[in-house]
């Protein structure tokens, strides 16, 4: 009895060691093991979440954010890292289409991409397309101006700096320019305040 315990015990230990990568444009967080709870957080493509328990069909995970809930297992994939923090590209447009090669008109778009997903970027590209790699290892292709590439994540400094062009433009009467978020430092406010 004492032995089923403890293989009990080790099997949830190294189940909550689990990474996994979010492979779904938006994978919707449920309070329980059914899509017909109550949906209690989003995590967007790329994300890697920690698998705190799981089966064939559920798993019960935790975003970087702190959210908890449960995703279909099959909209996820079984991470050694975390995906899209180093060589990575943000989308930057409302969406991005994703290829299987460098073409609009070939084939339909592997996936569709909301604002803000992260993708790992690959060694090739053009003037028009970045090569990036997926969560699942497969190679496909973004148009450039759909992301940014090169993204790196804010840190503390990086978001006062942030939080102060936003100020900066507020208090001289004018709105942050629609794309402050991806442009640098030396951004214009809309209304021609400058922000610093």
């Amino acid at each position: 009895m004492r032995l089923a315990v403890l293989l009990a015990a080790t099997a949830v230990a190294v189940a909550q060691d689990r990474a996994a990568t979010v492979t779904h444009p938006v994978a919707n967080m449920f309070s329980r093991a059914s899509d017909d709870a109550d949906v209690v957080s989003q995590a967007l493509f790329g994300t890697t979440v920690s698998v705190l328990e799981s089966d064939a069909k559920w798993s019960r995970v935790r975003t970087p954010d702190g959210y908890t809930g449960w995703i279909e297992s099959a909209r996820l994939v079984q991470a050694e890292r975390a995906y899209g923090n180093t060589n990575a590209a943000e989308v930057t447009s409302l969406f991005a289409h994703v290829y299987r090669e460098k073409s609009i008109t070939r084939h339909q778009p592997l996936l569709t991409l909301p604002f803000e997903s992260r993708l790992e970027l690959g060694s090739g590209s053009d003037e028009r397309w970045l090569e990036v790699i997926l969560p699942d290892s497969r190679s496909a292709w973004v148009q450039r101006g759909d992301v940014l590439s090169d993204v790196q994540k804010l840190d503390v400094t990086g978001m006062i700096a942030l939080s102060r062009r936003f100020w900066d433009c507020r208090t001289r009467g004018a709105e942050p320019h629609p794309s402050a978020m991806i442009v640098p430092a030396s951004h214009r406010c809309s209304s021609g305040g400058e922000a610093s």
